[in-house]
């Protein structure tokens, strides 16, 4: 025990005897005693049976501390002990939201978090069981998220139309409900007769209103009769705050994911189309680009590429001679051998890629294919002549897979070389052409694919 507090302050409480402080927490009764020509008391604070503290007083008065006096400070002890009580409530309320807020935002996954929320929230309450309902705009209807304190067929058996039922009330009054016995309603409604029988007796619907908008309803439920005071509500609603705010940031969240992943099915789809017409127009191998962007994201799998960049490196393998568009016909579809001129030209096709993409935000990430990919290990490639680890590691994957798939393709001018052949032509070319890293890699998942 230590105390907090003295008047005057020079005075020392070690005085006071350690036998009454003992017996005075011990029995949880005031005790009046008397030291030579001095007397004191220790009165209990003590709140619905919890020993919160002590208060001491001393008087030079051997008998200072008389019956009707010690009634008179009884009395006041009890009402600053209400009053105490209300304040440490009030103080720990706050302290529950705030962990409970600190808990809702450590995760995106409200599910996962709200299990713990509840029960910092029971804890507080001295609640014996908790939901959280979901208010679903499109059905109009909610929808259990969290219980704790309930069995699995408790949960089933109310909850499969719970808008009908007490929570349905709170969310469509946007009120609170409040029930301090199940047993005494009348006429019984359905949901509150299954939980009188399942044992509960106090029940406590609150709405989750965040920014005007009904997010979901919580739900407090006892094995006792419960008269919800305005203080508990007071204090549940600071917990309600937090739950509905982070219930409306995790449905923005989920709307905004929804929508991303829309935008990013529809990109894909319409890169694989571009893709197939290139194919078409370049006259390549049909089915060359699917194969080498298949093959890429293997290749990046087995050198650890990090998850995160595997779309990445899929688009731009989609779209690595999207540059090509900018090529004549006359050039790009020649039959013979291309003359220096018409080579110089057929080496833009990198830059008219980047001068295509470039604008399009969500592709950026994806330039580096379709721009380095014909760079060489000895900075002998084009459009800049990187040399080695200046050409970024997507660009470098690409390049292997590339030319390893046309080598082993037919096309107009010749026939496809044979699997050994491809495979000795990038071991010679390790460190000339290629990355002599990537080109072990590969030729390892060659193995493997066998």
């Amino acid at each position: 025990m230590q105390w907090i507090a003295t008047w005057p302050e020079n005075f020392d409480p070690v005085s006071y005897p350690p036998s009454v402080l003992g017996e005075v927490i011990q029995y949880k009764m005031t005790k009046i005693f008397r030291a030579g020509n001095e007397s004191g008391g220790v009165f209990p604070l003590i709140h619905q049976g919890e020993l919160l503290g002590l208060l001491g007083l001393k008087s030079a008065k051997a008998t200072y501390f008389q019956p009707g006096l010690v009634a008179w400070i009884q009395a006041y002890v009890d009402m600053a002990t209400t009053d105490l009580a209300h304040e440490k409530g009030r103080a720990d309320a706050i302290e529950t939201a705030h962990k409970i807020n600190r808990l809702l935002h450590s995760t995106r996954k409200l599910q996962d978090a709200l299990p713990s929320a509840l029960d910092l929230l029971t804890g507080m309450t001295e609640a014996d069981a908790a939901t959280v309902l979901r208010f679903n705009p499109a059905s109009r209807r909610l929808d259990l998220l969290a219980a704790r304190g309930l069995e699995s067929r408790t949960q089933a058996k109310i909850y499969l139309y719970p808008d009908d039922g007490l929570a349905g009330q709170s969310a469509e009054s946007r009120q609170t409900v409040k029930i301090e016995d199940l047993q005494t309603l009348q006429p019984a409604i359905w949901q509150a007769d299954y939980l009188s029988k399942e044992g509960f007796r106090g029940y406590l619907a609150f709405p989750l209103i965040c920014n005007d908008n009904l997010q979901g309803v919580i739900e407090l439920l006892w094995r006792r009769p419960k008269n919800a005071v305005p203080l508990m509500l007071d204090d549940i609603s600071r917990s309600a705050e937090v739950i509905a705010y982070s219930l409306e940031r995790t449905l923005i969240l989920e709307d905004l994911q929804r929508r991303n992943d829309e935008l990013t099915s529809t990109c894909n789809a319409t890169i694989e189309g571009l893709s197939r017409a290139l194919e078409l127009r370049d006259l390549e191998t049909e089915g060359h680009t699917r194969r080498v962007s298949e093959l890429a994201l293997r290749l990046a799998a087995k050198m650890d590429v990090p998850a995160e960049q595997h779309e990445i490196l899929q688009q731009g393998a989609l779209l690595h001679d999207i540059g090509k568009l900018g090529i004549p016909d006359a050039i790009l579809l020649k039959p013979g051998s291309l003359t220096p001129q018409e080579w110089k030209v057929m080496q833009q096709h990198p830059l008219y890629a980047y001068s295509i993409l470039a604008p399009i935000v969500s592709l950026r990430e994806s330039l580096d294919i379709p721009l380095y990919h014909h760079e060489r290990w000895d900075g002998s490639g084009y459009p800049y002549g990187l040399v080695g680890e200046q050409i970024p590691l997507s660009a470098q994957l690409f390049a292997v897979v590339d030319v390893y798939d046309a080598l082993t393709s037919d096309r107009p001018y010749r026939p496809a070389w044979p699997r050994s052949q491809a495979i000795e032509y990038l071991r010679e070319q390790a460190g000339i052409q290629f990355s002599p890293v990537v080109v072990k890699h590969f030729l390892e998942l060659l193995e493997d694919l066998k």
